[in-house]
Order: structure tokens, then sequence, then C-alpha cells
């Protein structure tokens, strides 16, 4: 069993964190490259694979989930303690986003950088992150719909012994494949999107990171160097080969992206773990700051390209590299002053208000308190 440092912060899990951002930050400024620079992209690749990031996050997210809850299950308050919290990590900084894209949606539609368009958005469900036909208000909120979900779910599983949690996890993959099977056969199942969301083949990846720590918690040895030699690799993989990689086709993204972020997860804890090699530092911080990165980045991909048609610099070889320079910079930049500025102090709000929901009188008072830094 793994000690009570599953409640301390696992260094090596912030800097996949930071790993998962930068790849979906790349991929939106290497699609801006092909957009203005007659397709030529210096990050091509990532075009391809960036969006891996996502499925990076999901496996990150059961690991951690399965941490915090680690001996904390059918304790008093224990699912409502974790939903909340949830609600609070998740929801204030993502409603200021939702507020800053409001007027543009509601005034100016057309300016709104969607490939499916603003037709149909529901705003309610946007602000809940309900599911829905449509994805929400700020584009990225369609991985927050499946968080949310995630934890949904996984509150309901703390009512249950500890022990049969493996048997919880195998029952859920059970219910996935049935929710699938049934969808792709019956259309007339595909307009409804609680049930779309729930047999969507994705929630795999959350169930790989909460299998991923139960193998860690039970003391399982691997090669660490080589699954993370292995994982990144299996990761780059489509955009090495160019294999023709649907990145809005779940399935495909499932069966190719499931195994390689597993293998990441497993072999970067186990190398911390096992053998106290810590990843660069840079991605911890990049980790930390990662959720303000991932809500913030388009807009400001999106204002590095308006800056740079305005400074006029061209299109040379030296103003490209400059251009991407500049949108990674400002992405990054952006995301640590909206970190330390709103997101911190929204989470101490958030927190303090969920203690008081809860009569605790400290945050440690808890035993689903934990230090792991959540996205």
């Amino acid at each position: 069993m793994m000690p009570n440092e599953s409640h301390q912060k696992i260094v090596n899990i912030q800097a996949l964190r930071g790993v998962a951002v930068l790849l979906v930050v790349f991929a939106h400024v290497g699609s801006y490259e092909k957009r203005f620079f007659d397709g030529h992209a210096y990050l091509d690749l990532f075009t391809t694979i960036g969006a891996a990031g996502v499925d990076l996050f999901f496996v990150i997210s059961g690991f951690v989930m399965m941490a915090i809850c680690h001996g904390g299950y059918q304790k008093k308050k224990a699912a409502p303690a974790f939903f909340l919290r949830r609600v609070a990590r998740i929801y204030p900084l993502y409603w200021v986003f939702t507020l800053l894209y409001l007027p543009i949606f509601l005034f100016y539609p057309q300016m709104m950088n969607r490939q499916e368009g603003a037709e149909g958005v529901s705003l309610v469900r946007s602000f809940l992150l309900l599911p829905g036909l449509q994805v929400p208000l700020v584009g990225q909120g369609w991985t927050l719909v499946h968080e949310m979900y995630f934890y949904l779910v996984f509150s309901i599983a703390l009512f249950f012994p500890e022990r049969h949690k493996v048997r919880f996890l195998a029952i859920w993959s059970a219910l996935i494949v049935v929710g699938f099977a049934l969808t792709a056969r019956f259309d007339v199942l595909q307009d409804f999107p609680l049930l779309m969301l729930a047999s969507d083949p994705l929630t795999f990846e959350f169930i790989a990171g909460c299998v991923t720590f139960v193998l860690i918690s039970k003391g399982c040895r691997v090669n660490s160097r080589l699954l993370v030699v292995l994982g990144a690799l299996g990761l780059l993989v489509p955009g090495i080969m160019s294999l023709p990689f649907d990145r809005t086709v779940h399935v495909d993204r499932m069966i190719i992206c499931l195994l390689p972020a597993t293998l990441l997860v497993l072999g970067a804890v186990s190398l911390e773990r096992r053998n106290g090699i810590i990843l660069p530092k840079f991605l911890t911080f990049v980790g930390d700051i990662s959720y303000s990165v991932y809500l913030s980045h388009m807009i400001v991909v999106s204002g590095a390209h308006k800056l740079f048609r305005f400074l006029d610099l061209g299109s040379s070889t030296p103003a490209h590299l400059f251009y991407v320079a500049l949108s990674i910079a400002l992405a990054c930049g952006a995301g640590a002053a909206i970190h330390f500025l709103l997101e911190r102090p929204l989470l101490r709000v958030g927190y303090a208000t969920v203690r008081r929901l809860l009569h605790e009188k400290a945050e440690a008072a808890h035993p689903l308190t934990a230090h792991i830094k959540q996205t």
C-alpha cells in the first residue's frame, strides 16, 4: 500500500501536467501557423498529436482522484467533501472565462473562433458544464464536462468500501462498453447527451489513471525510464508517421493515446517514487499554472496573432520563429499571471466556502484533504 505520502504533492505528476498543457498550446499555435504562413508550421507535428495533451490530462486526473481518496472511503462527509472541493476547483475560474466570452457570443457571434460555430450553444449547459450536443461557450470546456462527470461518479464510489474500488472500476468499464455498443447500434440514442457522455470511450483514460494508482500503491515494480520513453514516443507516433488520426473521434484518440499516456504516468511516478528522479522544474511550474494556461491560451494565441499582424513583420523565417516564440511565451506568461492574481485567490475563497458548508474548522480536518495540486 502506498504510504500516507499519497496526500503529498507528487512532483512528477505536476510536471506531466506541464507537458500536457504545452502539447495543447503547441497544437493551437501550430494551427495558427498553418493558417497564416501558407500552410507551413514549425509546430506541424503538434497540430496532429498536441490534442493528446488532453488524453494525458484525463489519465493524470484519474490517478490524482484515486490518490486523494485513498483511505477516505465510507468516511463521514467523504462524498460531499470530495465533490464540493472539485466544484470549488473547477468552476470559479471557468466562470470568469465564460463571462469574458459571453458578450462576444451575444453580440458578435461571428467572431467566435469555433470550427463548429456558435449556433446551438446552450448558456445554461455552458455555465454548469452539463453535457450537450454542442461544446460549451468556452471551447476547452468540453473536457471539463468530462471531468465533472468523472468527479460525480467517483464521489458515488466513496460510499462503498475501499476494498471494492477495483471492482467498481470494472463495473464502470463494463457499463461504458454496453453504453457505447447501444449508442453505436441505435442512432436515436445519440440525441441524449448524458448517455453519450456516460458511454464515451475517453472515460477509459480516467479509469486507466485510477488503475495506475492501484498498481503504484501495491508496489508494482517497473522499468521507470523505459516506460517514460515508450510513453513519450507513443504520443509522438501519430505525428511522426502521419497516421490518419481524427482527434474529434473519441474512439480513435482513445485507442492511440490511452496506452502511451498511461505508460508515461506510471513511468514518471515510479521514477520519482523508486528512483528519486524529478522531471525538470520548469515543467513542474507550468504544471502548477496549467489550468490557467489551459483556459486562457486560445484568447492569448489569437491575440498574439493580431499583435503580430499589427507589427507587420512579414513572413520571413525569423519573423515566423518570432511569432511561434511570442505566442508560446505570452500563453505561459498570461497563464502565470492569471494563476497568481486570480486562480489562487479564487481557490482560497472556494475552499474556505466548502469548509464552512461542511462545518470544518481547518483544511486538514477532513480525510480527503489533499496537498496534491489539481487540475
